[in-house]
């Protein structure tokens, strides 16, 4: 049996994914990637919460402690959004098995999304350039 890898999410460097945004906690959540696509979100007592919006639920978001988010829903960390595929494949590239590599998950410097390429919706890592699959749009989001 294989170990599942558990990521966190955050505003810290210390953070597997860093995300610079003022409504993200330093240690906002963790995320657990599953072999069907899924992933498992456990809020880790952020000030802004963590939201899921399934599939098919128009702008509905849920507060989550913790919970499955399915490979259609949207993820919200504060007014930070993203869908699933976009995260598992963060997830992919922090752990080595995505097209892209960077320093090992956890480690400062591994990801750093601050700026938002509005023109196509894509946060670009600050460092290098290429494109992360996260959507800083709290504009367009409704609040529970």
């Amino acid at each position: 049996m294989s170990k599942i890898a558990c990521v966190t999410v955050g505003r810290s460097a210390t953070a597997a994914i860093t995300i610079s945004h003022e409504t993200v906690s330093r240690l906002h959540a963790e995320v657990i990637p599953l072999p069907d696509g899924r992933v498992y979100i456990t809020d880790c007592a952020s000030r802004n919460g963590t939201f899921i919006c399934d599939a098919g639920a128009g702008e509905r978001w849920r507060e989550v402690g913790q919970d499955f988010a399915d490979a259609g829903a949207r993820v919200r960390f504060g007014e930070v959004e993203m869908t699933v595929p976009h995260l598992l494949t963060e997830i992919a590239r922090l752990q080595g098995t995505g097209a892209a590599n960077g320093p090992p998950a956890g480690q400062p410097g591994a990801h750093q999304a601050e700026k938002l390429d509005a023109s196509h919706g894509v946060v670009r890592n600050p460092e290098t350039g290429e494109p992360v699959a996260l959507a800083d749009k709290p504009d367009e989001v409704d609040t529970p």
